[in-house]
């Protein structure tokens, strides 16, 4: 019987739409921000190839596993780039907290030939409890770990198997690389790429020196 179970996502909502740009931030304040959204932008179509064009659409769904104590975490999310491409291409980020890279690494993708599906990881952006930046923030234990790891592979097959392709590829940045390396598991997955991650969990949090690491051996 295999370690990990591929659910079906449950509950799927769109939850906004919007242009392919990494400025979404700035653009919510268009008043206090037009210089500087029209900067982002020349930078973004000019050196970066990012095509603006592309509609991005994020979606909401129900996880199948609840981490307890955490309400927020049971809700999760993923955002398609839509350039209507038939190579699919998902984005597995890093830690919460901060500048979100895979944003920028979602945009140039789908701007140079790729459906791009960007999946939000437990315990990151919207799933951290209200006031938290960050998972280091919270009180962690060995418990709670191996289910949050279960708990994302999982959604990742479960993202998998709704796009119902036979080839898609997987980018894992940082913590999103020890998801992206278990959800190799599953065959539809042909080709890899991961940046700045780890390959061994255990490792990572006995000996690291990263500020997650830093905190569980701490608690």
């Amino acid at each position: 019987m295999p370690f990990f179970e591929t659910p079906k996502l449950q509950d799927i909502v769109l939850v906004r739409e919007f242009h392919n740009k990494l400025t979404d931030s700035i653009s919510s304040k268009p008043w206090k921000n037009a210089a500087l959204l029209k900067l982002h932008g020349f930078l973004e179509k000019r050196y970066l190839g990012i095509n603006p064009g592309i509609t991005v659409r994020e979606y909401s769904f129900k996880s199948h596993l609840h981490v307890p104590h955490y309400a927020s975490n049971d809700t999760g999310y993923f955002r398609h780039y839509d350039s209507g491409s038939d190579r699919m291409i998902i984005i597995v980020p890093q830690r919460g907290g901060g500048y979100n890279p895979a944003r920028l690494v979602a945009a140039y993708l789908s701007s140079n030939g790729f459906d791009v599906y960007e999946i939000v990881t437990p315990f990151h952006e919207k799933r951290l409890p209200k006031g938290i930046t960050s998972v280091a923030q919270l009180p962690v234990d060995v418990q709670t770990i191996k289910l949050t790891f279960m708990q994302a592979v999982e959604e990742i097959l479960g993202l998998i198997e709704l796009i119902a392709q036979e080839k898609v590829g997987i980018v894992g940045i940082s913590q999103g690389t020890g998801y992206s390396i278990d959800a190799g598991i599953d065959s539809r997955i042909k080709s890899s790429v991961y940046v700045h991650g780890f390959g061994h969990l255990a490792d990572l949090l006995l000996y690291s020196d990263d500020r997650f690491a830093r905190h569980f051996r701490e608690e």
